[in-house]
């Protein structure tokens, strides 16, 4: 197929396209440490999570002066209390989850729309407002894991539109999971240190314009004090895996056959600060960013001119951050 018509077609694919919000090796002669969430029964802490997807792209014809950029994506933050209600005795957490505050913003095509704030005033009667103050339960293991105990007491029946299936979305076991889980720790059985390193593969998320497995390597970086507080830092590098992922999705994702005729680069990186004494993580964020690019030379180009330049994005992040 012709380059030009490449790019044509998989401008047409790509809007046509929707989203709705998708062993360890040790270091010798280093002190080896435990690196896990710990949990105290009656205890209380805030946490707020942001997670984004979206689809955009660039199409730059410089011979012709034209320039064409369009975005969709979901962007949710929820700001939450964690109130442990009791531990087992391997360490697992189970907790109660309230709703403190929340913030969704909606685009499709450039065009927003949601876009609320439960902190704003104007924001007050908005359908979304009805999730503030309600609680789910979920349970925590040490090495990041997370499972849903009961979502059945979350009430989103009375929200309509957009915003009702944006909520019902937030409350499914798969998002819950996202909002809870901290993937970077190491097996809570396994001690670490600084320049440790290890490896798990995963599915690309739904949404990705090619699907494919990624293999995430996690590095112990270094375990510093910082204001009377001690942190250890993660972080974390990903690449393309040979090896599929146990959950990988047959399919060649949003772009089809096109995504084979155009350049790809990933950018998938993440950083985990945890204090390894109290066992609490004081923030996580993990950062996807994939592209693919196509160019084709306009022969009614001045030598000055660049190429007809194609680039779609997918980009996916989730951001967690302790507040109390």
């Amino acid at each position: 197929m012709h380059r030009a018509a490449v790019i044509g077609s998989a401008v047409l694919v790509f809007a046509m396209s929707s989203i709705f919000l998708p062993g360890c090796a040790s270091t010798p002669h280093k002190p080896a440490l435990h690196i896990a969430e710990q949990f105290s029964p009656q205890t209380t802490n805030t946490y707020e999570v942001g997670t984004t997807v979206t689809k955009d792209f660039k199409f730059e014809q410089p011979a012709l002066n034209k320039l064409r950029q369009e975005e969709t994506s979901t962007k949710v933050s929820v700001k939450f209390d964690q109130a442990i209600e009791s531990v087992d005795p391997e360490g697992w957490a189970t907790a109660n989850i309230t709703i403190r505050g929340l913030t969704c913003k909606m685009v499709k095509q450039n065009e927003v729309q949601v876009d609320y704030d439960s902190s704003r005033q104007a924001d007050q009667k908005n359908p979304l407002q009805k999730l503030i103050g309600q609680s789910y339960t979920v349970r925590l293991s040490p090495d990041g894991k997370a499972e849903v105990v009961d979502a059945s007491k979350v009430k989103v029946s009375g929200i309509s539109g957009l915003e009702g299936r944006l909520a019902k979305r937030m409350f499914t076991d798969e998002e819950i999971i996202k909002r809870h889980e901290v993937p970077a720790l190491p097996e809570s059985s396994t001690p670490v240190a600084v320049g440790s390193t290890w490896e798990r593969i995963v599915a690309s998320p739904p949404g990705l314009l090619s699907s494919k497995s990624f293999l995430k390597v996690y590095t112990l970086k270094d375990v510093k004090t910082e204001n009377g507080e001690k942190q250890a830092t993660i972080t974390m590098n990903a690449s393309e895996s040979a090896v599929p992922a146990k959950d990988a999705q047959a399919g060649s994702g949003g772009l089809g056959i096109f995504a084979k005729m155009l350049d790809n680069e990933d950018e998938y990186t993440g950083q985990t600060v945890i204090d390894p004494d109290t066992g609490k993580v004081l923030n996580y964020t993990e950062t996807l960013i994939s592209s693919y690019i196509a160019q084709e030379p306009n022969p009614n180009a001045k030598p000055d001119q660049g190429p007809d330049t194609l680039v779609i994005r997918f980009i996916q992040s989730v951001d967690r951050k302790l507040i109390d």
